[in-house]
Order: structure tokens, then sequence, then C-alpha cells
């Protein structure tokens, strides 16, 4: 009797404490709607607001949710969708001084201007070293620590106003946590000056020099030890095609081919690349558990492992693969900086293993695959 009495006084508490959230997340609502009808509303605060709404309500058991709950939660999110997409417009454009490139493209172009086409390939892909995490997280103090992002944090949003990923405020998150969303943040802004400052002036003095197509590549490719066995065909079109300036379709090709690369490199020396479900079913581990392994950093260095996870990935960064496999990208980012940095980046894969076999390393030199 005492144990009834007990647990009848528990369920009593508790459905207080989940109609106490009820109201919450209704009060949530209730300020955005004053927010909206305002004279002047914000519809910045109108989507976070309705952003607090749906998360306590998503955190209701569905045995104390009304009948209405998930006719409720339609319309909350497309209310959400519609102030966050009309919440980007009051984001005012921030303008800096113009960046000047002359110097970083004449120097790429005299990198591999006057070579032979090996020799060229080998310049290619030493125009600028592999960062890492930690260049950036060194540089990131120089942000100033006090800034408002640092001590508030910051929300990561789509041009379509939804939110994808949030930065930990200086107080919520950990040291690592802050220095890895400012180094990925930090290398992201750095990929495009690579690509117009570096990729895109060199590539144009190889292609005056070098006419080369998949042919001239396929000896490259066979003997690579970056390209798995019965995968040579991919790696050649898409890297043709990213030397005839098809980024779009060289990055449809060369993304997947990441995965299998990273894969048979780990399966190669005896690690195991499944997963298995409780059933005892075995799946192929995606390229984020693949990544994240030990071992991975093991074979790629921490540089090359950060830039991979950094680019194609992280929600901090492009997400170029996920965005990708979704049919997220739009024709401007599908064949932008970030594809042509990617066809960058499986060319420096194919052929660092040649370059780095002929030549003596030296200490101080960058981090190899």
């Amino acid at each position: 009797m005492t144990e009834a009495r007990e647990w009848q006084s528990f369920v009593a508490r508790e459905t207080f404490y989940w109609a106490i959230s009820t109201e919450l997340a209704e009060s949530f609502e209730k300020e955005a709607d004053a927010v909206e009808q305002s004279e002047s509303p914000s519809y910045i605060r109108v989507a976070s607001l309705l952003e607090k709404a749906i998360q306590v309500h998503r955190e209701i058991p569905r045995r104390y949710r009304s009948q209405r709950f998930d006719t409720s939660m339609r319309e909350l999110r497309q209310r959400h969708v519609s102030a966050s997409a009309r919440g980007m417009e009051e984001f005012s454009p921030y303008e800096s001084e113009p960046i000047d490139l002359a110097d970083m493209a004449i120097s790429a172009e005299a990198h591999v201007r006057g070579k032979t086409t090996v020799e060229a390939l080998f310049a290619l892909i030493t125009l600028f070293p592999i960062p890492g995490s930690q260049s950036f997280s060194r540089a990131a103090p120089e942000r100033g620590e006090g800034s408002v992002v640092d001590i508030l944090g910051t929300t990561v949003m789509t041009a379509e106003g939804l939110t994808v990923a949030r930065i930990p405020s200086a107080l919520s998150g950990t040291d690592g946590e802050l220095a890895r969303a400012r180094a990925i943040q930090d290398y992201v802004m750095s990929i495009e000056l690579l690509v117009k400052g570096r990729i895109v002036p060199a590539l144009e003095v190889f292609s005056r020099e070098h006419h080369v197509q998949a042919r001239e590549l396929a000896h490259l490719v066979r003997e690579s030890p970056a390209v798995p066995p019965g995968h040579e065909v991919f790696w050649l079109k898409g890297l043709a095609a990213g030397f005839n300036w098809d980024f779009l379709t060289s990055a449809h090709i060369l993304v997947p081919q990441i995965e299998a690369f990273l894969r048979y490199l780990l399966k190669e020396r005896g690690i195991d690349t499944t997963t298995r479900d409780a059933d005892g079913i075995q799946s192929e581990a995606a390229l984020g558990t693949l990544l994240a392994m030990d071992e991975t950093a093991d074979i790629l260095g921490h540089n090359l492992q950060f830039t991979l996870d950094a680019v194609l990935l992280d929600r901090l960064g492009p997400n170029f693969r996920n965005h990708q496999a979704h049919g997220l990208l739009v024709e401007g980012s599908a064949a932008g900086y970030v594809a042509a940095y990617v066809w960058w980046l499986c060319l420096y894969l194919v052929v660092l293993p040649f370059w780095a076999a002929g030549r003596t390393q030296q200490p101080g030199d960058q981090e190899s695959a």
C-alpha cells in the first residue's frame, strides 16, 4: 500500500512537471507572437523563440502530449523555417578591404611554369602545405577572446535560414570545442583564397603548357597506392574532369572515392571497417566513422585527417560530402571553389606517394599522408 501511494505521488509530480513544460513552450510561442506583431519585428528573435518552443515540446513524452500535438508541431516548424528565412534578410553585409591575390597568383604560376608534365604535377600538389587545426588554433586568440561571439556563442545557419550547427560560448564550451570550431571556420575562409590565389592560377599555366587527358593519367592512377584495385576508372575520369575545369563532374565522381580510398588503406592494415548492430548485422562504416579512427590519424597524419573532416563532413564547414549525397548542392556550390579544392585534394592523394618517394624528407617538411 505504501509503495502504491509513493508511485501515485510520483506520477502526479511527473504529470505536473510536464504540464509546466507545456506551458513553458507555449510561453515561448506567445513571446514570438508578440515580437512578430510589434512595430519593428525582429525575425531573428522570432526564429530563436520558436526554436526554443520546438525544443521544449519535443522533450515532452508522448503520453503527456495533446491530441493536436503532431499538427501543432508541423505548423510550428513551418513557421520557424519562414521566420528563419526572413531573419536572414536582417543581417547586414560586412565589407572589408579587398584582398590582393596578385602576389600569391604570380608565385603559384612560377611554381608550375616551364616544367615537364610530371614535374608540373608535383608542383601542383606542393603549391601549399596541408594545414592542420593547430595552425588555426594558434591564431585564434588574435581574434579576441572577449568578442561577443566568444561570450555568447553563435549559430550557423544556411541561406534558407535553417540552423545546422552551434558554436558554444566560452562559458558553456570546452577549450577544445572552441579551438576546433574556430579552426574549422578559419580554414574554410582560407579555402577560397587558396583556390583563387594558388590552384586556379597554377592550373591555368599547367593547362597552357600540358594537355592532360585520362590516358595520360592512367599509369599514375594504376600505380598509386591511394587508388583501390577496381576503382581506377573513377579516379581517372574524376581527375581528368578537373584538368578540363569541370569541377562539378570531378567532385561527384571523386568524393565517394575518398571514402573507398580510406577504407582500403585501413583494411590493408588489418583494421575492421565495419559496424555491427544489435542483431549482428554488419555494415560498412561511413566516412565520418572512418575518419574518427585513431588508425586514420596514423595513416593520413593529423593535418590531412582534419582537412578531410573540415571540408567534407563538419557542419561548421562546407559539409560538402553530405550536401552532395543528399542533393542539397545547387549548381554554383556544386562546381564552385570547394569542388575545385576537393579535386586538388584528390590529385594530392594520388600524386603524393610518387613525389615523396622522389625526395628525401627533411625536418620541418609538411606532414605527409
